[in-house]
């Protein structure tokens, strides 16, 4: 298949558009940089120049592809990321794809939402979850996700599918909250987490994450999957991982507001508190198997690659 790819530079979108390489396909990838075309073409990709904020550019490589994955975004000053430019580019590869299909072979857009904005009850929620409900700010993820659901369309002639993937916590290479995990233990000498320590936290190993895509569009899956193991953990759950993994023997500490912003970084300590317990039934039921059942087997082989500088 020819595949395109956003944010192939970044953490989650590099792990994807190499599964896809690996598996033999033609990738091409969002170049928003010079810098950024050149890593691309390291790894054995087509840069495409371009931006997710002008269309334009890459419009036509979107719509000549099989399989479009968006997994790019922008953020803004305020560190928030920008909605309003990722409608932009949804919207022109859905377009793109839309009549790129004219020529008779399907496309099929995947694209990259978050499932740390679900709320989850007492029980782990999975792909059926009720959206329109309670859930966590920024909602306009879950209004593009609905656009991107209501674009497929099945007609012969010019066949569009579309699938939306949730992102549960992504660890493992040198990007991603991981490393703020294990930075953390190895200046405590203990496994670091933030209270409430019952809150859980849903993950996924990058490269398990990444096989998913590839098998979604082998299949040219539609719908809702959601990307984590299948085994939430509570935040000193995940922290006594981090201990182990770091050879502190599952000691743990949990720091109090501050502190824990100190020793984390605000972004992880929200994660931590957000108590998101997803599974992937979905994704399951495709036959995809993540190689770690959960972090505590995948956190040391998430620690090596972290200390090694793996991507």
């Amino acid at each position: 298949m020819r595949v395109f790819v956003t944010g192939a530079t970044g953490h989650v979108g590099s792990a994807v558009a190499s599964a896809f390489r690996d598996a033999g396909h033609d990738v091409g990838a969002l170049a928003r940089s010079d810098a950024s075309a050149q890593r691309l073409a390291a790894a054995g990709l087509e840069p495409v120049p371009g931006t997710l904020g002008d269309p334009g550019t890459f419009a036509s490589v979107a719509g000549a592809s099989d399989v479009v994955v968006h997994a790019g975004f922008e953020y803004a000053a305020s560190g928030d990321e920008r909605g309003d430019v990722d409608e932009v580019a949804t919207v022109a590869m859905l377009t793109a794809a839309r009549e790129g299909a004219a020529d008779g072979r399907p496309r099929h857009l995947i694209y990259t939402s978050n499932a740390y904005l679900l709320r989850s009850p007492a029980a782990a929620v999975d792909e059926s979850v009720d959206t329109d409900g309670p859930t966590i700010p920024p909602a306009w993820r879950f209004a593009v996700e609905r656009r991107v659901l209501g674009a497929a369309s099945a007609e012969r002639s010019a066949p569009v599918r579309t699938a939306v993937v949730r992102l549960g916590l992504v660890y493992g290479g040198d990007g991603g909250s991981g490393p703020s995990l294990f930075a953390a233990a190895l200046r405590h000498g203990a496994g670091v987490h933030a209270s409430p320590a019952t809150a859980r936290m849903s993950l996924i190993y990058r490269r398990d994450l990444a096989e998913l895509y590839v098998r979604i569009a082998a299949a040219a899956a539609p719908g809702v999957f959601h990307a984590v193991d299948g085994c939430p953990l509570t935040t000193a759950e995940v922290a006594r991982a981090v201990s182990t993994a770091a050879g502190f023997g599952g000691r743990t500490e949990e720091l109090a507001d501050a502190a824990a912003v100190h020793a984390l970084g605000p972004h992880t300590v929200d994660i931590m508190r957000r108590d998101v317990a997803v599974l992937p039934t979905r994704s399951f039921a495709l036959g995809w198997r993540p190689r770690f059942t959960s972090f505590r087997e995948g956190a040391a082989t998430a620690f090596k690659e972290w200390r090694a500088g793996a991507r």
